[in-house]
């Protein structure tokens, strides 16, 4: 059990590194031909909600038992916080 939850939110969690790279550059690089439309922002905006999400559910039980509270406090609010500041670079583009 612990192997696949930590697999599991090891991939959700680079799914998640991988969208606020994608909105970050996409709303900051200065090249018009980089991200004409605006997708990247878009997906990247909401596709990181459910990596966060699975993330947060998956991570905690890849630790013993006594750690899974800890852990559950730590990586919660960098994922929210994260989850959040990728949704105001999304609404302020």
């Amino acid at each position: 059990m612990p192997l696949v939850a930590g697999g599991v939110g090891g991939a959700a969690g680079l799914v998640w590194l991988r969208c606020i790279y994608l909105v970050v550059t996409s709303r900051f690089v200065t090249d018009p031909a980089f991200d004409p439309h605006g997708y990247g922002l878009i997906a990247g905006s909401v596709l990181s909600l459910p990596a966060a999400l699975v993330t947060a559910m998956a991570v905690p039980f890849a630790f013993p038992v006594h750690h899974r509270v800890r852990v559950a406090r730590v990586t919660t609010p960098i994922l929210l916080m994260g989850t959040a500041s990728v949704w105001a670079v999304f609404l302020t583009a």
